[in-house]
C-alpha cells in the first residue's frame, strides 16, 4: 500500500487510512469472488472474448460450457512500460462499458484521490488489480477479470453470469426427459452421465444425502445452481444472509424438473430461477 502514501499529503492520514481499508476491502472481496467462481464454473480454466457492440464477455470451459455476463473495461496495462490508462475515455473502449471506471473517477474526484482522476499513470500490476478490485467493489459487480492480449493486460469486471452449453452439446434431450419417469430411471441417466446429482438444500449449508434433498438435473442447470449457491455461502460469510430455499417445478410427467427457483434471503435478497430446457432431438 506505499503506493496508495503518495495520493495524501501531510495532515491526511484520516483520508488514507479510510482509503487504504476500503482497497484492502475489495481486494479480499474480490479474492473470495473469484474463489466463488473458480468453484461454481472453473473460471480460470476458461477462455474469454469481450463483444464491446453485445456488452458482454463469454468464457468458455474446456468442456464447452459457457459463462455469459455483461462487461465493464476497467483499464488496461502495458507491461512493456507498467502504465496503467484507464477505461474512462479510452480510445479503445467504447463508452457504454466506461460506466464501471468513471464511477471510480468520480469516487477520486470526490476525495481528492490524484491516481483515480489521472487518465495515464505509472504502476505495477498488483496496483492495477487494486483499481479493479476498488471498481468491482464501488459498483457492486459480480466479479473481475484480467484479459492478455499481447503485452497489455485489459482489466474488466462483470455482471451477473448465465451459464449454458455450447449447441454441439444440448442442454437435455426430449427424449432423456421422457424416458427419466422415476427416481430409479433419473439415477441410471446420472450413473450413465446423462444427468447431474443435485442437492435442493446444499450440503455446505446443513442439507443432507436424502432422497428428498436430491433432484436430477442437466450439466448447464447444475452448474448454475453452483454457482448461486456459492454466491449465497460468500454472502452468509458476510452476515447478510441467513434463509434459503429450492423449489423444483415440473410441466410435464418427467421426473426431470422444468425449473428450479432458487431464493436466499436476509440483510440482502437474491433470487434465480434456473431454466432445465428441453432440446428436441427427435
Amino acid at each position: 500500500m506505499n503506493f496508495f502514501n503518495k495520493l495524501f499529503g501531510a495532515g491526511k492520514s484520516d483520508n488514507f487510512s479510510e482509503f487504504h481499508t476500503l482497497v484492502e476491502q475489495s481486494m479480499e472481496e474480490l479474492r473470495l469472488k473469484t474463489e466463488a467462481h473458480n468453484g461454481a464454473w472453473r473460471l480460470g480454466e476458461s477462455s474469454w472474448d469481450i463483444d464491446q457492440d453485445a456488452g458482454t464477455v463469454v468464457f468458455t470451459r474446456p468442456d464447452g460450457i459457457t459463462a455469459r455476463c455483461s462487461v465493464q473495461i476497467i483499464g488496461t496495462y502495458n507491461t512493456q512500460d507498467s502504465s496503467w490508462l484507464w477505461g474512462w475515455n479510452h480510445p479503445s473502449v467504447i463508452p457504454a462499458l466506461q460506466s464501471h471506471a468513471r464511477q471510480v473517477q468520480t469516487y477520486g474526484e470526490k476525495h481528492g484521490i490524484e491516481y483515480l482522476t489521472t487518465q495515464k499513470l505509472s504502476c505495477t500490476e498488483n496496483q492495477a488489480w487494486e483499481f479493479t478490485a476498488l471498481a468491482c467493489k464501488l459498483c457492486e459487480a459480480q466479479g473481475a477479470y484480467r484479459c492478455p492480449t499481447g503485452s497489455t493486460l485489459v482489466f474488466i469486471t462483470f455482471g451477473q453470469v448465465t451459464l449454458s452449453q455450447l449447441s454441439t452439446k444440448p442442454n437435455l434431450t426430449q427424449s432423456i426427459a421422457e424416458r427419466v419417469n422415476s427416481r430409479e430411471a433419473a439415477v441410471a441417466a446420472y450413473q450413465a452421465g446423462e444427468l447431474e446429482k443435485v442437492y435442493l438444500f446444499p450440503i455446505e449449508f446443513g442439507g443432507n444425502d436424502a432422497e428428498i434433498n436430491v433432484i436430477y438435473v442437466s450439466s448447464p442447470a447444475a452448474a448454475e445452481k453452483k454457482a448461486f449457491d456459492a454466491e449465497v455461502g460468500r454472502l452468509a460469510k458476510q452476515g447478510k444472509i441467513n434463509s434459503y430455499e429450492a423449489c423444483p417445478e415440473y410441466d410435464d410427467q418427467s421426473f426431470i424438473p422444468s425449473r428450479i427457483v432458487v431464493k436466499a434471503s436476509g440483510e440482502q435478497s437474491i433470487q434465480k430461477i434456473i431454466e432445465i430446457m428441453r432440446v428436441n432431438d427427435k
